[in-house]
């Protein structure tokens, strides 16, 4: 119980600095961010009938990727015996598949990995499919230009999501890169990089 109250206070804290960011944010850091693409009603978003599109399916990119998006060839491995006059082995095979079904199975694998759940983070927790204002100081910037960190709050132009702010933070240097919350996109998302040699892009 007295966790849950530390969560309500926290909740409450972080709406309340949205609201004074918003109030205060003059026009010209105001942007207004179009809808990626046709809002679906909520009774489809909801209906566990959808639950390939909601979960698997990626309405921006196909569940495949796109067409430059490539994870390399499906690889299979086996373990086999050696057996010699005076000797008894284990080896490992790896197998390259050559087969385009797997390869393509492979794909659609590894991109769900790298965007899971994609519908439901961008168009029905997230607010990709409506047009909205960014309110910050590098407009659809993911992270502050030239390093360092960044906060934003994403509002709805209409409807009942005007009423709540989605708040956005991030920070960028050379060797992290980190995001939390509505990104400029719309989707709700969480990253966090961490580069050993210093090499991460500032912005």
């Amino acid at each position: 119980m007295e966790f849950l109250k530390y969560v309500a206070l926290f909740v409450g804290v972080v709406f309340t600095i949205s609201w004074l960011w918003v109030w205060r944010m003059p026009s010209a850091n105001r942007a207004k961010e179009p809808p990626r693409m046709q809002a679906k009603s909520f009774l489809f978003k909801i209906n566990p009938l959808n639950w390939f599109w909601l979960l698997i399916d990626n309405d921006d990119d196909s569940i495949y990727g796109p067409d430059n998006y490539n994870p390399g060839p499906y690889v299979k491995y086996s373990i086999g015996l050696e057996i010699g006059i005076l000797t008894l082995k284990l080896v490992l095979r790896k197998i390259v598949s050559t087969d385009p079904t797997e390869n393509i199975r492979w794909k659609a694998i590894c991109w769900w990995f790298r965007n899971p759940m994609h519908n439901l983070t961008f168009y029905v927790i997230g607010i990709a499919d409506k047009s909205r204002t960014l309110y910050g100081p590098y407009g659809d910037s993911t992270h502050k230009p030239g390093g360092g960190f960044l906060f934003l709050v994403s509002l709805p132009d209409s409807g009942i999501g005007k009423l709540l702010p989605r708040p956005f933070v991030s920070y960028v240097n050379k060797y992290i890169k980190f995001y939390l919350g509505t990104r400029p996109s719309g989707g709700i998302g969480a990253k966090l990089n961490i580069s050993l040699t210093g090499k991460n892009t500032l912005r």
